[in-house]
């Protein structure tokens, strides 16, 4: 069940200076039991012993309480309805000063919801009548109602811990009453209705306020007076044959079988019933059972003397038939039992030793089977086996001596193996990683321990070959460095054509990238020198030209040849216009 007490606390501002105060509070009542919201609880506000106002909740389980109270007088709000268990809250607010009451109606909680449920039978839930399930004073220093929220937590763990309690009272008494109505239901049926009435009233003990066990307590009450009455009618009627009865039972505890079942017999001809019957047929088995005893024990005479012979003879299996048999003929004997686990026990004994002998053969012969397959470790733990049931057997001993030895040398095989494989595998790493002299040392070393090792033979000759392609690249790659180095002496000192060479032989050698940009870079170089070559060749030409044309010119001028020297100064501005001393002629002659 779930207790639930929902606080929630508002913090107040001044207004009142009386200790009489308008009061308000709301909230919501619950129904644990049927999981929804209660309506026609009675919210009481309680000071000194008296109901000062209440309310009652709705439809919706809410409800509003008004009045007016004094607030230096303690107070409980109380929650109740018939059928269900009553819970009141308790405040004492005695410590809150004048200036501290607010304004307005005096609302301690924001929302003061409470959690009810029904009473429980054989539960006592009393001590809520005085204890509240929740405490509230004033905390004079944040001036505001303050839970006891330590107390509230163990109240609600005390009502938990009784209602669970109830609940599993409650079906334990279900179970209960469920099987006490069964049985009396099954005796009814019978018409066995002593037990049936004695059923009914245990089912009642278990569930006192269900009609149907009282139902037919009342029933049973009638028939029982009917048949007692109708079983004293027939007394009366038939009171020899009762008296023939009683006779019988006396003589039949008395041990007189033959009179008792004299006077059964007689009785059966007075009134036909079960009861004598039944009688008859237990005597007739008695008298059978005692003269089947006398015949058993002659028997039993008899199979006990040809046993203990037997025993004497130390014919075991012999005397355990005859004991066996002695043993069933009477049960309740204890010698034969005796006699048959002293054999049992000699026997036991015979047969742990051919079982003994048994396992040590097989130990034996599964262990010569394993050291001939070479499974030394398995025909040893075989042969130590064998000595477990036979410890001075000489035979094992010495197998396991063979087993040692042949463990050692199978387990220095066994390393010897280990070691190559783990050199080959570091070999083999080396020569992935090109460290060709370390790879040599781990298969020379290979070759120490198994001078015939194929893989380690033929990766010497690998590594041999690898190792002279090494020293050739090395004596290329220094041939190549010293052309690389001198080119590029060359390129500085501005001797391309010598640098080109150079570099074009480091090419031959290893043609890398970077002699390769070498080559363009000194190619570039060279072309630039030629076109450079070629433009001051050019410009030579075109100064002797125009030198040429100006000679001529002049010579012109000086003769007064105006059209020959206009022609020449001319020809010397289209070879050269950027000079203005024929422009400067030409004016001349213009003028």
């Amino acid at each position: 069940m779930r207790y639930i007490v929902f606080l929630f606390v508002l913090f107040f501002s001044v207004s009142s200076w009386s200790q009489m105060i308008p009061f308000v509070e709301k909230g919501v009542v619950e129904n644990s039991d049927l999981g929804k919201r209660e309506a026609g609880v009675k919210v009481s506000f309680v000071q000194n012993g008296s109901t000062l106002f209440s309310s009652t909740s709705a439809s919706n389980g809410k409800y509003t309480i008004k009045g007016t109270f004094d607030y230096s007088k303690p107070y409980t709000i109380v929650f109740s309805k018939s059928g269900l268990v009553s819970k009141k809250v308790f405040f004492d607010f005695s410590k809150m000063n004048e200036e501290d009451i607010p304004a307005g109606d005096f609302r301690p909680v924001e929302s003061l919801d409470m959690t009810l449920f029904k009473e429980r039978e054989n539960v006592d839930f009393s001590f809520l009548n005085s204890e509240p399930v929740a405490k509230f004073d004033w905390n004079t220093r944040q001036m505001a109602p303050r839970l006891d929220a330590v107390g509230m937590t163990n109240m609600k763990n005390r009502i938990l811990k009784l209602l669970a309690e109830a609940d599993k009272n409650k079906a334990m008494a279900e179970i209960n009453y469920q099987k006490a109505i069964t049985a009396a239901d099954k005796f009814y049926g019978e018409k066995n209705y002593e037990n049936a009435l004695a059923k009914y009233e245990e089912a009642l003990g278990y569930k006192p306020t269900e009609q149907y066990p009282a139902d037919k307590i009342v029933e049973l009450d009638a028939l029982l007076q009917a048949q007692q009455a109708a079983e004293l009618a027939d007394k009366q009627e038939n009171e020899e044959y009762y008296n023939l009865i009683e006779a019988a039972d006396n003589l039949r505890d008395q041990d007189n079988l033959e009179g008792a079942l004299s006077k059964y017999q007689e009785a059966l001809t007075k009134k036909t019933e079960q009861y004598p019957k039944d009688q008859i047929a237990s005597i007739n088995k008695t008298i059978a059972d005692r003269k089947k005893e006398v015949e058993n024990q002659s028997k039993y005479d008899a199979a006990i003397k040809a046993a203990d012979g037997f025993l004497k003879q130390n014919s075991l299996r012999a005397a355990k038939d005859k004991y066996k048999l002695a043993s069933e003929l009477k049960p309740s004997e204890q010698y034969p039992k005796d006699k048959l686990q002293e054999i049992a026990n000699k026997l036991g004994a015979q047969e742990e030793q051919e079982a003994l002998k048994k396992k040590y053969t097989d130990a034996v012969a599964a262990g010569d089977a394993l050291f001939s397959s070479e499974d030394f470790e398995g025909a040893k733990a075989k042969y130590e086996e064998a000595l477990t049931f036979e410890s001075a057997a000489t035979y094992p001993k010495e197998r396991i001596k063979l087993c040692d030895k042949a463990i050692e040398d199978a387990s220095a095989a066994k390393l010897k193996a280990e070691q190559i494989a783990q050199l080959i595998q570091e070999g083999n790493n080396e020569i992935t990683s090109k460290e060709w002299e370390i790879a040599k040392t781990k298969f020379t070393e290979v070759l120490g321990l198994e001078s015939t090792n194929e893989v380690a033979i033929s990766k010497l000759a690998l590594i041999e070959t690898e190792i002279e392609k090494a020293n050739n690249l090395a004596l290329q790659e220094e041939k190549y460095n010293e052309l690389m180095k001198d080119g590029t002496s060359n390129f500085s000192s501005n001797k391309f054509e010598d640098a080109l060479a150079k570099f074009m032989e480091a090419k031959s050698i290893n043609a890398t990238p970077e002699v390769q940009a070498k080559i363009e870079e000194t190619n570039i170089k060279i072309k630039e020198l030629k076109e450079l070559a070629d433009l001051e060749a050019a410009d030579k030409l075109k100064k002797e030209s125009y030198d040429a044309a100006i000679v001529e010119a002049d010579n012109a001028f000086n003769s007064s040849n105006w059209d020959e020297a206009k022609q020449k100064y001319n020809a010397a501005l289209a070879i050269d216009n950027s000079q203005s001393y024929p422009t400067d002629q030409l004016a001349k002659i213009i003028e």
